[in-house]
């Protein structure tokens, strides 16, 4: 416990459902004030939890956008951030986490320059993802590393990245970037286990983009319509349409498109799926892949889900399979489509796995990092 009634602002791009529970977690282990300082309004979902949780947030609000050409991801809109200064002058804090080099980030750093305020940066950046936007990006983000007092590491992948690029290891806290997974497992109940015996149920969520892989998912599914199987996908996306298509055309009653859920009444989708497929071709963590371990399903994953990567062993809670071989993912999905008790096995391993991987454990190493920063303050 933090006993010096230390003030941290926490600057987050998007507050999200299954972050909200995670902060509270440290923040009952902190004897201070905290202050959410986020991009825009939270959803109605989030909402809820936050009025559950008497959460202190700010919106910076969108002020000045900037050009996507200079950026490398074009889906994602970009603005200045120039009043993030404003609300952190208002509230003073000793310490500052930043959301990895972004702009976010350069604000903070200049405030923290003016006012002495400490700087962690919570960072997800692997030897898998490391995108560069625009030129001297590689160099702005050596620049704000120098800077850094702590970082919070995303997954042991983000703190090997991080060493690797000389950052000191008493500086760097692995606080996995996990769900709230005791929210899922705590609604696993063997005895009243759904998952039907005579068909063998997959399930993907996510976003529908060509990014996490939909349509070679679909392609897959086309060699195997003579299995056993059916499919449900979750969410809503640029492929919207084009699945529909394929689905009418190739799939029909195998094939379930359900749109945007609720995230409250995902666990009942996970209950119900044998199998729960994340072909995704890019992911800093996969935080799905969390939630259907922790209900039993047998995740068949991409090498490029750090999630997957870091909680899966291949073969025994779960399957990985090189996202840069063809039929790899056809191969992993056919052997379980065919061998079902196997999938079910691999399912309750995946059970077990996640009863050390949870949002409780991973709060620790957060709190370690302010606490780290904390009695540097102090000096």
């Amino acid at each position: 416990m933090i006993n010096n009634n230390i003030k941290v602002a926490y600057i987050v791009k998007e507050l999200v459902p299954y972050r909200v529970n995670f902060f509270h977690l440290i923040e009952k282990n902190i004897d201070g004030q905290s202050l959410f300082i986020i991009d825009k309004e939270p959803n109605a979902e989030t909402k809820e939890l936050l009025n559950d949780n008497n959460f202190p947030i700010r919106i910076i609000g969108h002020n000045i956008k900037l050009p996507s050409f200079i950026f490398k991801q074009k889906r994602f809109v970009r603005y200045l951030p120039i009043g993030i200064i404003k609300l952190l002058k208002e509230y003073k804090p000793d310490i500052i986490i930043c959301p990895e080099y972004s702009l976010q980030t350069i604000f903070a750093l200049l405030y923290s320059k003016l006012f002495s305020a400490k700087i962690i940066i919570w960072c997800s950046l692997t030897s898998l993802d490391e995108r560069i936007s625009f030129k001297g990006q590689r160099i702005l983000r050596n620049i704000l590393r120098k800077q850094a007092d702590a970082f919070i590491c995303y997954s042991k992948m983000a703190y090997e990245y991080l060493i690797k690029r000389g950052i000191k290891s008493n500086k760097c806290f692995v606080a996995e970037n996990c769900s709230d997974v005791l929210f899922f497992s705590n609604m696993y109940q063997a005895e009243n286990d759904k998952r039907p015996n005579n068909i063998t149920r997959l399930l993907y969520i996510g976003a529908l983009t060509r990014e996490k892989g939909v349509d070679k998912l679909l392609e897959c599914l086309s060699k195997l319509n003579n299995l056993n199987w059916h499919m449900t996908i979750i969410g809503t996306g640029e492929l919207s349409n084009e699945l529909f298509q394929q689905k009418e055309k190739l799939f029909r009653e195998k094939l379930d498109l359900l749109g945007y859920i609720p995230r409250k009444k995902l666990p009942e989708y996970y209950l119900k799926s044998d199998i729960f497929v994340f072909p995704t071709k890019s992911d800093v963590w996969g935080h799905v892949i969390d939630e259907a371990m922790a209900l039993g399903c047998s995740v068949v994953s991409s090498n490029k889900s750090v999630a997957a990567l870091e909680l899966i062993d291949s073969g025994v809670n779960g399957y990985v399979y090189d996202n840069d071989k063809e039929d790899e993912l056809y191969n992993k999905l056919k052997y379980l489509l065919e061998n079902p008790k196997c999938a079910r096995e691999i399912g309750l391993n995946a059970i077990k796995t996640m009863q050390e991987h949870n949002e409780e454990n991973s709060s620790k190493n957060y709190i370690g990092a302010i606490e780290y920063v904390a009695e540097k303050y102090n000096k």
